[in-house]
């Protein structure tokens, strides 16, 4: 109980820090919002003529882009591998090892806090934004509580293998001084990968590959359960291999740990 206050407090702090700068983060959001106005007019023209495509008709491809864009934001961490990679680099770690504190929790307590600021924004920009689209018939509901339940449970799920993905990735500065160009590479590839920028179902052999890796259970089903496209028992089996790919990625980041912290030298601070 004492170890789960401890970490508490780290999510309590990682919020009030949140909120000094809300206005930068405001704006962050709605720049995002913004970046929407690009892919919504580039897949109206694409459509233009066609019913549907790979199975998609408009109005599913502009729900798709839009919660994919929203969840981007809220799931998918890409700043924590920079985070681990400085601490790393610059000799912070340090302080994390002689301290009753496990480093990895307190990363995700520490992002824990950041997002469910990032959630009360998005969910504020998510009905101002959805309200219009929906009334033009841009935008599908979801209409039924038990789809709502078994998006919300994947989103959840994928939130949790977004982050054992990323502080894997920033362990990789164990062994290497400078990873920003590779960061960028990877951090580009896993978004793509997940879904990030249009339907896995489109490309057929990039839909059979993603099967097998992680990523697509961060962005993509968590997806498709909200439009309703998924049968009950393809719904179970997407939330059952998030929980798999859960644990496969939380083993892996303890043995990469063990290994990296072997090898760790404290400079700078």
């Amino acid at each position: 109980m004492r170890t789960l206050r401890k970490y508490i407090a780290v999510l309590k702090v990682s919020t009030q820090n949140f909120l000094q700068y809300r206005g930068n983060i405001l704006l962050d959001w709605l720049l995002s919002a913004m970046t929407l106005v690009v892919p919504f007019a580039f897949w109206k023209t694409i459509y233009a003529g066609r019913k549907s495509m790979a199975g998609y008709e408009l109005s599913d491809t502009i729900t798709y882009v839009v919660l994919t864009t929203l969840l981007g934001k809220l799931l998918v961490y890409d700043g924590i591998h920079n985070n681990v990679a400085q601490d790393i680099r610059e000799g912070k770690l340090s302080q994390f090892l002689w301290r009753p504190i496990n480093y990895k929790s307190y990363m995700f307590f520490n992002t824990i806090g950041k997002k469910l600021m990032d959630f009360v924004v998005m969910f504020l920009l998510f009905s101002v934004l959805l309200i219009p689209l929906d009334d033009r018939g841009f935008f599908k509901a979801a209409l039924t509580i038990e789809t709502w339940l078994a998006f919300l449970c994947s989103a959840f799920l994928g939130a949790i293998l977004s982050f054992f993905l990323y502080f894997i990735l920033g362990l990789i500065a164990f062994w290497m001084t400078e990873c920003s160009a590779l960061y960028i590479t990877l951090g580009t590839l896993f978004y793509f990968l997940a879904g990030g920028l249009f339907p896995l179902d489109m490309f057929r052999e990039l839909k059979r590959i993603s099967k097998i890796l992680p990523f697509q259970y961060q962005l993509y089903l968590p997806v498709k359960i909200y439009l309703g496209s998924l049968s009950t028992s393809a719904v179970i089996q997407g939330l059952g291999v998030q929980m798999i790919w859960c644990f496969v990625l939380w083993g892996l980041s303890v043995v990469i740990w063990k290994c990296g912290i072997k090898k760790y030298s404290s400079v700078g601070n």
